[in-house]
């Protein structure tokens, strides 16, 4: 009697060794895949990195600028105004006087001082400031803008007293104050990575230019200025 045909026997399949053809068509494209991703969100960070660069040298590109012109105007409008012969400068005091006006004079010098104190360290730190170089840049301009209009606008008062003019005078002189009480805001909103003496100077300075701006310039000087308000 004939003995059946054995069975064919089954296909061998890979168990522990190298992969199918199949399998290692597909470990392949996992892996290229997931290497794509990483090169597109290496390439991304490295443009966020190079346009956060590129931002933070352009707000320091503007610190700088502001410093220049606008310190320079608010220098030449006292050269220019109180080197003119027709306008009397003491009227600019009022009715301060005596320890008045020494008081005054020690704290305009702490001031100019604080301000070579802070604005170095802004200069360098003011992206890590709240709001970064944007919100520095735009307190800078709202101290230095009012403070070259200010001896101007006083000496055209003096001339020919105005309602408008006291006005723009007091709100000058508060803009410039509050300016000053946030960029103290900004200097300590810096973060602990750039904290150490500088700060601390940085922040003395601001206050000491806060108390010349705001106190004495802002609520102090309207109240003994000669005319007062028409």
């Amino acid at each position: 009697m004939q003995q059946p045909a054995p069975a064919p026997a089954a296909p061998a399949t890979p168990s522990g060794g190298a992969p199918s053809g199949a399998q290692g068509e597909l470990v392949g494209t996992t892996r290229a895949a997931r290497d794509g991703t990483g090169a597109v969100l290496d390439a991304a960070d490295g443009a966020r990195s190079a346009d956060d660069d590129a931002r933070v040298a352009g707000g320091r590109a503007a610190f700088v600028a502001l410093n220049v012109v606008g310190g320079s105007a608010v220098l030449a409008s006292y050269v220019l105004w109180l080197g003119n012969p027709s306008n009397d400068a003491g009227a600019l005091w009022g009715s301060i006087g005596g320890a008045g006006r020494a008081l005054y004079t020690v704290s305009m010098l702490a001031a100019a001082a604080g301000y070579f104190a802070f604005a170095p360290f802004l200069l360098r730190h003011g992206d890590r400031a709240s709001s970064g170089f944007h919100r520095v840049n735009l307190l800078l301009t709202l101290v230095l803008l009012p403070s070259a209009l200010w001896m101007p606008i006083a000496f055209e008062y003096l001339d020919a007293p105005s309602q408008g003019l006291w006005i723009a005078m007091r709100t000058g002189l508060l803009i410039t104050g509050l300016a000053s009480a946030g960029i103290v805001h900004a200097v300590w909103s810096v973060d602990a990575a750039a904290r150490g003496r500088a700060r601390r100077l940085a922040i003395a300075g601001a206050l000491a230019f806060t108390f010349q701006t705001l106190v004495l310039d802002a609520l102090v000087w309207p109240r003994c200025f000669p005319a007062g308000p028409p």
